[in-house]
């Protein structure tokens, strides 16, 4: 737990089998910066900081928990994960993946802020994404799946590239897109 801290926490890598834990607590103006994160499982409260960035990730489960974040969340490089969890505040104000592999992918953008997410290379069975009805905007590019999913809009410009893949008669095969 970052506590109350400022300044930088750098990172380079992270490589065990157990579960890797970071709070980044009431910390404000803290600038994170994780390298290649390799665990079991991955819990990351982003806290109060300012902007947080991943390098790459290769974790059973990731669960992001940006509730009261108010920053730039940046994935600059692969993530490779079965099950993949993003919650972002109302003062977080962009998120940016470059490449995803997972089973299930969860983003729910809460209300109060303009979000702006960018989110392209992804791979993915079951999905589901939630915009926040304020002034934000949603870019997905890129977007791949094989089961089943929704995206719900943001109250602002969104562009959505989605396409089917592998699809098979076993997969249940819907996609709600809600536009608002």
């Amino acid at each position: 737990n970052m506590g109350n801290a400022v300044g930088t926490a750098a990172i380079a890598a992270i490589d065990t089998d157990e579960t890797f834990t970071f709070n980044a607590g009431a910390s404000g103006n803290l600038f994170v910066a994780i390298g290649t994160l390799s665990a079991s499982g991955a819990s990351v409260v982003l806290g109060n900081s300012d902007e947080v960035q991943f390098s790459s990730i290769v974790a059973d489960t990731l669960t992001i928990d940006g509730t009261n974040f108010g920053g730039d969340l940046t994935f600059s490089g692969a993530i490779t994960t079965s099950g993949m969890s993003i919650t972002m505040g109302g003062n977080a104000s962009a998120l940016t993946m470059t490449s995803t592999t997972t089973e299930t992918f969860s983003l729910v953008s809460m209300a109060g802020g303009s979000l702006s997410a960018e989110i392209a290379n992804v791979a993915v069975s079951a999905f589901t994404i939630v915009g926040t009805e304020d002034a934000g905007s949603l870019t997905i590019s890129a977007f791949n799946y094989s089961a089943s999913g929704s995206i719900t809009g943001t109250g602002g410009a969104d562009n959505v590239a989605v396409s089917a893949m592998s699809l098979n008669t076993t997969d249940v095969q819907t996609f709600t897109l809600d536009m608002r």
